[in-house]
């Protein structure tokens, strides 16, 4: 979904798919150019990157919100919305690809340590339930950051 609305010092869970679930992310150079970018938009928006995992038709990042933005005495905050839609419009453009994304996406709050495990679990072992190969679950597809996931969550 792609509710604004939905805002707060939370820990997201986001899907997104490729339009027609088109088997787009399969060559590296692609997926580590979408890493690039899904850190620069995270980190340009104010949200912790704890991790992403890039499949060949759907991507999963999982991010807090971090996102009190002080210019001057103007106080701006930014939503997983402004977050997805920097990513897909700065992917798009790199590629100068026409509609490469679905509009919407999903996600879910991970409100409890245990939906943490296992949410970042299903990232890691996510390639091997679709049945795609080991390089899924290898860098530039998977990337999980321990060092920021304990220094967020202390955990």
């Amino acid at each position: 979904m792609t509710q604004r609305a939905i805002d707060g010092d939370f820990v997201y869970f986001v899907t997104t798919n490729t339009t027609h679930r088109r088997h787009f992310f399969v060559a590296a150079e692609q997926v580590t150019l979408l890493g690039r970018i899904i850190k620069n938009a995270c980190r340009l928006k104010h949200f912790d990157l704890l991790g992403y995992a890039v499949l060949p038709n759907h991507v999963h990042i999982l991010v807090k919100n971090n996102n009190i933005s002080i210019s001057g005495s103007r106080i701006h905050r930014f939503t997983v919305s402004d977050v997805l839609h920097s990513i897909k419009r700065n992917y798009s453009r790199q590629l100068q690809s026409g509609r490469l994304w679905k509009p919407r996406f999903n996600f879910r709050i991970v409100a409890d340590e245990r939906r943490f495990g296992n949410t970042v679990s299903y990232m890691q072992f996510n390639w091997q339930k679709h049945g795609y190969d080991a390089r899924y679950g290898e860098s530039p597809f998977l990337h999980i950051d321990w060092l920021v996931i304990h220094n967020t969550l202390n955990i």
